[in-house]
């Protein structure tokens, strides 16, 4: 789903997530969705969605690079975090990780 779709901030700050959304994301009333602010949008992902860019984030983090040898490839001590992404936001598993921990949750940036 690409379509672009015009909602209004209702008073309270909430926003209505269409019917149509709703079920492409498969969430239903009561579910919970994850959000983060993300080069100036508002991402909403639902907690599988999450769990599975999670899932790719840390297959990337750990894939042995083209070329590199056994060595150059050892495993970060248990208990560090991963290196920061180049990117100007953080990725998700440095969020989820920095948030797991105890500490604050990365400023979003707009």
């Amino acid at each position: 789903m690409s379509e672009v779709i015009k909602t209004k901030i209702n008073p309270n700050g909430r926003v209505v997530i269409p019917l149509s959304v709703r079920k492409a994301l498969g969430v239903k009333p009561g579910d919970e969705v994850m959000m983060r602010m993300v080069e100036g949008e508002l991402r909403i992902y639902t907690t599988d969605g999450a769990l599975e860019r999670l899932r790719r984030e840390l297959r990337e983090l750990t894939a042995p690079e083209a070329g590199a040898t056994p060595a150059d490839n050892k495993t970060a001590p248990a208990g560090s975090t991963p290196a920061a992404s180049p990117s100007d936001s953080p990725s998700l598993v440095e969020d989820l990780v920095r948030t797991r921990r105890g500490g604050e949750r990365t400023s979003w940036r707009a």
